[in-house]
């Protein structure tokens, strides 16, 4: 009276789980670029933002002192000449100035893909061609 032993197949075999975590990885490497793009597309509206921040300051800097400008070497010293809280976080931020005008930069230099934003006192919007 031997019993007859029954498996039932219900786990996966080695060659399945091996062949979905392909699958997994494969669409991971095609979402990675996507996701990195959109993260430098969040970073630059940042920077814009910030700087038209920068020039809206700079300008209610220059009604309150006429022929006067604020200028400014790092985000710090910016947050306290034009009364702001920018945070240096992923940008750098700057201000040279003269009586005549400014030129407010934001750089980002860490990791592989260097930017640099610009603005200044007549632009609608920041560019990153120069001032």
């Amino acid at each position: 009276m031997l019993q007859k032993m029954t498996y039932s197949k219900c786990a996966f075999t080695l060659i399945e789980l091996l062949i979905v975590v392909s699958i997994i990885a494969l669409l991971a490497t095609f979402a990675m670029p996507a996701y990195r793009r959109a993260q430098e597309r969040a970073h630059d509206n940042e920077a814009t933002a910030m700087l038209k921040l920068i020039q809206h300051s700079e300008k209610v800097y220059h009604m309150e002192r006429p022929n006067e400008y604020a200028a400014c070497g790092n985000t710090s010293a910016c947050n306290v000449a034009l009364n702001l809280n920018l945070s240096a976080a992923y940008w750098a931020y700057s201000v040279s100035a003269d009586a005549s005008g400014f030129c407010a930069e934001a750089t980002h230099s860490t990791g592989g893909n260097p930017r640099t934003w610009y603005i200044n006192e007549t632009d609608e919007e920041p560019n990153d061609s120069g001032c």
